[in-house]
């Protein structure tokens, strides 16, 4: 018989819920199922409330509901998200991705999705989820050109930044504003108005946390709506300062176990082997509407992170899935397990 998991946790992220017909993104490439989105929520929370280990909570990583209901209806549409969130029995961490910021200022997300712990003034803090282990949640727009009004300083950082970066990597002058990835290639790319940055108080903030970690003997894992490493994407969905990010994990190598993002709507797998820790990107309900599946529960183990989901290729798309092998997973039926380090030792 296999023995309990250390602790358990649902997934879910990017449902990006809005009243209005299906469409193409941005790029008018990839199909997006609006109304649909809602009903994978609303089996995630029947998943959920049944799943047979017990879950301590579920980390909703972000953009519950889709910028296509600002202005006029952002309201309506939250209030349908949350009718079926306040169904599950078990307690939603909240992410706030770019989607809730062009629909609510941050205050609103606050009260309406606790999306920081009350009295703390910053939407990144740390929590136990079990001994042993905790959970660090980033805000990936700390310093944003969005989520900030005009003349907050981490706003005007933000846009001083952005457009200063863009023009280094070569946008031209006269680029139509609505093609953000003009003059731009490769990682270049991740430098859009739908990313943001940790910032450097943020990362001061996760090296102080890891070297606390380290000194406890504690394995951390890491939730962000924005991603931290390029494997993990296609490309454009990282922070724009991931690479300080990455940069402070890799410091205190087999301390973080595990970073699990949304952003990416096609997913992604990620194993940083000098860092040893495991990036996974969550595939989003849109892509497959109301027949969707893009859900699943972690169960942390002693020596193993598992990935479990109903219907796992519409979490983790199939070469992705073929990754996490290479890495040294075992795929069963609808789960992966992925092998994690032993814990840093207590200094």
């Amino acid at each position: 018989m296999t023995s309990p998991p250390t602790f358990a946790f649902g997934l879910i992220s990017d449902v990006q819920y809005a009243d209005i017909d299906d469409g193409l993104d941005h790029k008018e490439k990839m199909q997006r199922h609006y109304r649909g989105a809602l009903d994978v929520l609303t089996r995630a929370v029947q998943y959920f409330n049944t799943y047979p280990v017990p879950l301590a909570f579920v980390a909703q990583l972000g953009d519950l509901i889709d910028g296509k209901n600002a202005p006029h209806n952002s309201e309506t549409a939250l209030a349908r998200a949350l009718a079926v969130i306040e169904r599950c029995t078990v307690p939603f961490v909240n992410l706030i991705g770019n989607h809730e910021l062009y629909n609510f200022d941050r205050e609103t997300l606050a009260r309406r999705l606790g999306t920081r712990p009350a009295g703390r003034p910053v939407e990144f803090y740390a929590s136990q989820p079990a001994a042993g282990w905790r959970m660090l949640v980033l805000d990936a727009f700390q310093e944003a050109v969005i989520g900030h009004p005009p003349g907050e300083p981490r706003r005007d950082k933000a846009v001083t930044f952005l457009r200063a970066k863009r023009t280094e990597c070569g946008r031209p002058a006269d680029a139509d504003p609505d093609d953000w990835f003009a003059g731009l290639s490769g990682e270049q790319r991740r430098f859009n108005p739908y990313n943001g940055a940790f910032g450097s108080r943020q990362l001061q903030w996760l090296r102080s946390q890891l070297g606390s970690a380290r000194e406890a003997g504690d394995r951390v894992l890491i939730l962000s709506h924005v991603v931290l490493h390029a494997g993990a994407c296609h490309g454009t969905t990282m922070a724009w300062d991931y690479l300080e990010a990455l940069e402070v994990i890799g410091a205190h190598a087999g301390v973080v176990a595990a970073v699990l993002c949304g952003h990416e709507h096609k997913g992604g797998y990620h194993y940083d082997a000098p860092s040893k820790v495991h990036h996974i990107t969550v595939a989003s309900p849109l892509n497959e509407g109301a027949s969707g599946e893009a859900y699943g529960a972690i169960l942390i183990r002693e020596s193993s992170l598992e990935l479990h989901s109903p219907n796992l290729p519409s979490i983790v798309k199939a070469a992705d899935l073929a990754k996490m092998i290479a890495a040294g997973g075992r795929q069963g039926a609808n789960a992966i397990a992925l092998p994690l380090e032993p814990p840093p030792r207590a200094m």
